[in-house]
């Protein structure tokens, strides 16, 4: 009879008293990705950490702990299951398909963009996963783990990442950043399959064409044109197919393009307002008869002012920033087709400098070192 109640009691105590979790156990999550240092979004909305469930049962994160290298760290409140083969994404609430959101104000931990940092996670007082990186961490750029499989006990190396090749949206911003938060690497796909986007000069005008392979839930594109690759202002807008599965053609013609070097995007807009960016192309514009050329372009004190024909005499400059705030006024008269300026006084940045002449003005940039 005694040995019977110890029997059931021995046969209660294994199956009533609490069970270590499965996820208890280093290398059950690994460090898949990261993002450091985001470029179109301050650091405390873009940075996230990216998990990934190696073991053949759902982990719940719930009370796990994420800390950088400092003492600050998130504690995932609730239950969070992260199924076998899936991902976590643990970000602040501008990071896509994050399944835990910190608050990004003050932020709990800060991962380090150029003096290196290390990433933990502790689960029930256990090292789960670990990761550490070099210093000077690429902008914009999210690393991710080349091979989920590459790890000891859930502790990856730094070489074992590499830069990420995939676009994303952050949430209600779009972005030219890259990274593929919630998927494995390279499998998330924009909105528009885009085939080709070219640009040539015509005439004194810019023509784009472009090509799409599909498209889903695209509302429009709009061309955003630049003359010195930042800031992009837009240029026009074309329509977009809507959702498509056939290959489809656009064309746009920009009619007042700058002299000389021009680059151009284009900005996907989907019916939900989110957006996506294409590649940056550039195109050589023929400079206007009798515009003005600058050289040195980039440039320490003395600034060549140079016209194809003599200007007329005398001349009314005036230089401006790119906020459109006048730097410098002044009137001088020139010798034949080339004028010397000083321009050392003026603080670094890209400036425009403008010339009456006849009916138009003449314009052309120049960037101050």
């Amino acid at each position: 009879m005694r040995n019977d109640v110890l029997n059931r009691l021995t046969f209660l105590a294994l199956f009533c008293s609490p069970v270590l979790l499965p996820a208890q156990y280093p290398g059950a999550l690994v460090i898949s990705e990261y993002m450091a240092n985001s470029e179109e979004v301050p650091n405390d909305q873009g940075e996230y950490i990216e998990l990934y469930n190696t073991a053949s049962y759902p982990i719940n994160l719930g009370g796990c702990v994420i800390q950088d290298n400092s003492g600050l760290s998130v504690t995932i409140q609730g239950n969070v299951y992260v199924q076998p083969g899936e991902f976590a994404v643990v970000g602040a609430s501008a990071v896509p398909y994050a399944v835990y959101y910190y608050p990004s104000s003050p932020p709990p931990f800060s991962l380090n963009n150029t003096g290196g940092d290390q990433i933990t996670v502790t689960c029930g007082g256990m090292l789960m996963a670990a990761t550490s990186y070099s210093a000077n961490q690429p902008a914009g750029f999210s690393m991710e783990l080349s091979d989920t499989g590459a790890h000891s006990n859930g502790v990856t190396q730094e070489s074992s990442y590499q830069p990420s090749s995939t676009p994303f949206r952050y949430n209600g911003v779009s972005t030219i950043d890259y990274g593929s938060p919630g998927h494995a690497g390279s499998t998330y796909v924009l909105p528009v399959e885009l085939s080709r986007f070219e640009a040539r000069p015509a005439g004194r005008q810019v023509l784009l064409e472009w090509s799409t392979l599909t498209e889903s839930n695209n509302s429009h594109f709009v061309v955003e044109h630049s003359t010195d690759g930042k800031p992009f202002l837009p240029a026009g807008r074309v329509s977009g197919a809507g959702n498509s599965q056939g290959a489809r053609s656009y064309q746009f013609l920009h009619p007042d393009p700058e002299p000389g070097l021009n680059y151009y995007r284009l900005q996907q807009v989907d019916f939900d307002r989110t957006a996506s960016y294409s590649e940056i192309i550039t195109v050589e514009v023929p400079a206007k008869d009798n515009s003005l050329q600058l050289y040195p372009t980039a440039v320490d004190n003395t600034l060549t002012i140079e016209w194809q024909q003599a200007p007329r005499q005398p001349l009314r400059l005036t230089i401006f920033d790119l906020s459109g705030k006048v730097a410098t006024s002044l009137e001088m008269t020139t010798e034949g087709r080339q004028a010397q300026l000083s321009v050392g006084h003026l603080p670094p940045g890209t400036y425009v400098i403008s010339v009456p002449q006849a009916r138009e003005i003449q314009q052309a940039r120049f960037f101050k070192k």
